[in-house]
């Protein structure tokens, strides 16, 4: 086999790799703690980061909401209006655990970005 073919070869099985390989940018939803969650990627100085995190409800897709009860972050699907998690934490804390949950999927799947 010549050097030029083998070297095209080459290319075309590379071409194959990078365009059939998923890609982080369409990771973009997954269910964590009983509730769906979608976001976007923003790069920064320090890497990609994970912003415009929404919740809303696995099963309708509805829009989800918070009260407190007590100690407990309560939340809850506002349509089929059902309670999707109580945890011990504020807000800014969950939302911070589940963008700490995306980053290992990120790297499980795609590897250190």
């Amino acid at each position: 086999m010549s050097d030029a073919f083998s070297k095209k070869i080459q290319k075309v099985f590379s071409n194959i790799q990078s365009t059939s390989s998923p890609k982080k940018d369409s990771y973009t939803s997954d269910i964590f703690r009983n509730i769906r969650w979608h976001w976007k990627y923003e790069s920064t100085d320090a890497g990609d980061e994970v912003t415009d995190l929404q919740p809303c409800c696995p099963n309708c897709g509805g829009a989800v909401a918070r009260y407190t009860d007590y100690d407990n972050l309560v939340i809850f699907c506002q349509k089929c209006d059902c309670v999707l998690d109580t945890i011990i934490a504020s807000e800014e804390g969950y939302r911070a655990a589940v963008k700490s949950l995306i980053v290992e999927q990120v790297e499980k799947r795609f590897g250190r970005t």
